[in-house]
């Protein structure tokens, strides 16, 4: 049994060691990326599923702060699907991470779309994280559209502690074969950050067929 006290002090602890552990991995990934050896695992899971699991800590996280997150499925979005689950997960609890650390009130949103599919058969899910933060300068968003663009870590001393997770997960979705981009109208205004993630979908009978003339390259 543990006081109030002592409960907010384990949980500055783990909140703490998160954020330290979150570090290392984008280092890890940001040296796996320079060299050209970052690899990727096709497995099977359930999306929906996976994704309650895994952002229920972010739900905390945000009820601490004093703000709301939630998350919604549009309808069509597949469910069993094959991709790299871990990497795939990576990038969606960076980016929701992100929104809530930034924002000090109001709310971080994640929407879960089908976007349509690529020249290799394979439907490509949007997500969308939608907050109501800080914003980015528009200096960052062209460090960062670039980085983007340019499918390469930004140079030492330009990509600040900040933009790291966000440049590596940049990165993670360009080598999936997605596309991300951002959106923001300035300080205090918020940001949207969205991103498209290839999967083969595994039991879908409600989804259309692939018609590789009308594919989303």
């Amino acid at each position: 049994e543990l006081n109030a006290r002592q409960q907010r002090y384990l949980e500055m602890v783990r909140t703490s060691a998160d954020n330290l552990l979150e570090v290392v991995n984008n280092i890890l990934d940001y040296s796996k990326i320079e060299l050209g050896k970052l690899e990727f695992e096709e497995t099977t899971f359930h999306l929906k599923e996976r994704m309650e699991y895994e952002l229920y800590p972010q739900q905390i996280k945000a009820e601490h702060k004093g703000i709301t997150f939630n998350f919604s499925f549009e309808p069509g979005v597949p469910d069993l699907i094959e991709c790299d689950e871990t990497r795939l997960l990576q990038v969606v609890t960076n980016l929701v991470d992100n929104g809530i650390f930034y924002t000090k009130e109001g709310e971080v949103f994640l929407e879960v779309s089908l976007q349509g599919y690529n020249s290799q058969g394979q439907y490509l899910v949007k997500f969308s994280v939608i907050d109501t933060g800080i914003g980015i300068q528009p200096v960052k968003q062209q460090i960062i559209s670039e980085s983007f663009k340019l499918g390469s870590v930004p140079p030492s001393g330009v990509a600040d502690d900040s933009l790291l997770g966000l440049t590596i997960s940049g990165h993670l979705v360009k080598l999936a074969g997605g596309d991300i981009g951002l959106e923001s109208s300035g300080p205090g205004r918020g940001t949207v950050v969205w991103f498209t993630w290839p999967v083969t979908v595994v039991v879908n009978d409600s989804l259309p067929p692939v018609n590789l003339d009308a594919a989303i390259y």
